[in-house]
């Protein structure tokens, strides 16, 4: 791939550091979300006012 003033880009300029492709680093960063929210839930369920 070119930019577009003609210098050449490294095809692998574009990679996430970590991961191998960007859709992998999407996956664990919903995922990582998702069990935050899951453990706020637990946490909120064990220190609710009682009623």
């Amino acid at each position: 791939m070119d930019f577009p003033d003609g210098r050449k880009q490294d095809v692998e300029e574009g990679l996430p550091p970590v991961f191998s492709t960007w859709g992998r680093l999407y996956a664990a960063v919903i995922g990582f979300l998702a069990l935050l929210i899951f453990l706020f839930y637990l946490f909120t369920k064990a220190y609710q006012f009682p009623q």
